[in-house]
C-alpha cells in the first residue's frame, strides 16, 4: 500500500491497479524460486529494482538469503530504503 501511495509522487511503477499490483509485482516476484540457480543462491541482485521489486517480495520469503537491490535513481533507493 505505501508503494502505491508513494508512486503518485514519484514513479515506482506504471502498475497502479492494487489487484492488477499483487499479481504483477508480488507473485511474479515469486516465480523464480523454483529455478536451482535461486535456491542454491546465497546473494541475489536486483539490477533495476524501480519499486524493490522483484527484491523486497523475495527477501521477505527468503530472510537467509543476502539481498542487493540497485537502481539508477537515488529517490527510487531512499524510499526502498524507508519502507524497509
Amino acid at each position: 500500500d505505501e508503494i502505491l501511495e508513494r508512486n503518485q509522487f514519484i514513479n515506482l511503477t506504471a502498475i497502479t491497479e492494487r489487484d492488477e499490483f499483487i499479481k504483477k509485482h508480488y507473485i511474479d516476484s515469486l516465480l523464480c524460486v523454483g529455478y536451482k540457480e535461486f535456491q542454491e543462491a546465497k546473494t541475489i541482485i536486483d539490477v533495476g529494482t524501480g519499486g524493490g521489486f522483484p527484491g523486497i517480495p523475495l527477501a521477505i520469503a527468503f530472510p537467509e538469503k543476502k539481498f542487493i537491490l540497485i537502481d539508477s535513481l537515488n529517490k527510487r533507493i531512499k524510499i526502498i530504503n524507508e519502507l524497509c
